[in-house]
């Protein structure tokens, strides 16, 4: 047999809704395995995270026996688990001058600014890993972002704060917000097929799910899957579930064909004179990185980008034990580095502890050839090292995954002090085999792993 039992870009149809499959065994030729064939789908995703830390001295781990041992200050304890399957970078430059928006705009370009108040964009990485993976049925490429924007700084609009990928010079990739949309690239037509339905003896209502309309698919293909292909499609189904409730949770139902309009709006806690604690936050980032495990394991996208928050950011972080005030003013926190120093680490914990969720999840899912997380690189970082100085000289960053046994990880790398992240940057995109000889500038690979 040289043909696959099932067509990598199948799809069980739900009412109005499409469900794509998850990679499977059943999907390749007789005999072969994912590997063997050269057929394991390879992803990339970015995290980005506001506000850098405190000093590189809290952020670096140590190795320790061939073994990475997170710092102490406990700000990337989350990642304890996953010590054999990160790398850390020291000494990348993002060599710009423009603060907050600049060091967003030039986090995945290294865009150079010449001078103060000048923000360079350019074709960003995730773009050019888009363009080499992009296949028949795919989307090209998510690009996802929390409720806030920037306010820009410094005559540098806000524009250039709130977006890390950008398709073009001055063209930044359409951010989307509302999980329910994200849902509906994911599952076409899921939150439409999605529907609400009163008991008239109890006025309750509940909410039926797009697996509910595929039942009779959903039996006839397990019908034809083998012991290992049933494992992972059930857990992908899980998986589907899980998200599908969460968004049900935070929004209301739509009716098809409208737009989806919040009512009432989500809370946000981004006011300045906001107090108290950001539930809705933490749930929403929850949210997201299921569904870009979601995405790769459907196989819908191989490229998203998520910013935790844009820069400068105001939301108040009073949700997080122990933290209390608005995201910017804390990251100052050689103001009163007693108080806020611990502060801006807890925060760290937070947002690492995201990451940390979505590490778990890409690891958990199973495929032929190994894991998700395996045949990922997933970047995750910020745009400054000590937050309060806006110190660019060794930004804070982590590779995660081994692009389908391509890269090697495990380890802390040290470059050369003031090392262009442009050269990082073209040494992703290689990994991905992308069409580029430059970038940025710059046509030198470093080894990155």
């Amino acid at each position: 047999m040289s043909t696959p039992k099932i067509s990598r870009r199948t799809f069980l149809h739900a009412g109005g809704a499409a469900i794509a499959l998850p990679f499977l065994e059943i999907m390749l030729p007789f005999g072969k395995t994912a590997w063997a064939a050269g057929q394991a789908p390879l992803r990339f995703a970015c995290l980005f995270y506001p506000h850098g830390t405190t000093q590189d001295s809290d952020w670096f781990p140590t190795f320790v026996n061939n073994q990475l041992i997170m710092n102490a200050s406990g700000m990337l304890s989350p990642l304890d688990p996953y010590v054999a399957d990160i790398s850390f970078y020291k000494n990348l430059m993002a060599d710009n001058w423009s603060l907050h928006p600049g060091g967003v705009t030039t986090f995945m370009t290294a865009g150079f600014t010449p001078q103060q108040n000048v923000v360079n964009t350019c074709r960003t990485t995730d773009q050019l890993i888009a363009d080499k993976l992009q296949a028949t049925g795919l989307i090209h490429s998510i690009a996802m972002g929390s409720d806030e924007l920037s306010g820009g700084e410094a005559s540098i609009s806000g524009i250039y704060g709130t977006n890390i990928s950008w398709i073009g010079k001055e063209t930044p990739n359409t951010r989307l917000i509302r999980n329910s949309q994200i849902f509906d690239l994911i599952v076409p037509g899921g939150s439409s097929t999605t529907t609400t339905t009163t008991t008239t003896s109890s006025k309750t209502k509940s909410r039926q799910s797009v697996i509910d309309f595929a039942k009779d698919s959903i039996t006839r293909l397990n019908g034809k899957l083998g012991s290992q292909d049933k494992k992972t499609f059930d857990q992908y189904l899980t998986n589907l579930r899980e998200v599908e409730q969460k968004i049900q949770a935070t929004e209301p139902p739509v009716t098809p064909p409208g737009n989806l309009t919040l009512n009432p709006a989500m809370a946000t806690c981004s006011s300045l004179a906001s107090k108290g604690s950001c539930a809705d936050y933490s749930l929403d980032m929850d949210i997201k990185m299921d569904m870009i495990a979601l995405a790769f394991q459907a196989d819908r996208t191989r490229v998203m980008t998520h910013m935790f928050d844009p820069e400068p950011g105001y939301r108040n972080m009073s949700f997080i034990s122990g933290v209390q005030g608005l995201a910017h003013e804390i990251s100052h926190w050689r103001n009163d580095p007693a108080k806020l120093g611990p502060m801006v680490q807890k925060i760290n914990k937070f947002y690492a502890s995201k990451f940390a969720r979505l590490l778990g999840r890409l690891k958990s899912m199973s495929e032929s050839g190994g894991t998700v997380l395996d045949n990922s690189i997933i970047m995750y970082g910020s745009s400054m090292m000590d937050s309060h100085n806006h110190d660019v000289t060794n930004l804070p960053l982590i590779l995660a995954g081994r692009a389908g046994g391509n890269l090697q990880q495990g380890a802390l790398r040290t470059f050369p002090t003031r090392t262009n992240m442009s050269h990082f940057h073209l040494s992703v995109a290689k990994k991905f085999g992308a069409a580029v000889t430059s970038y940025s500038g710059t046509s030198s690979t470093i080894n990155i792993g």
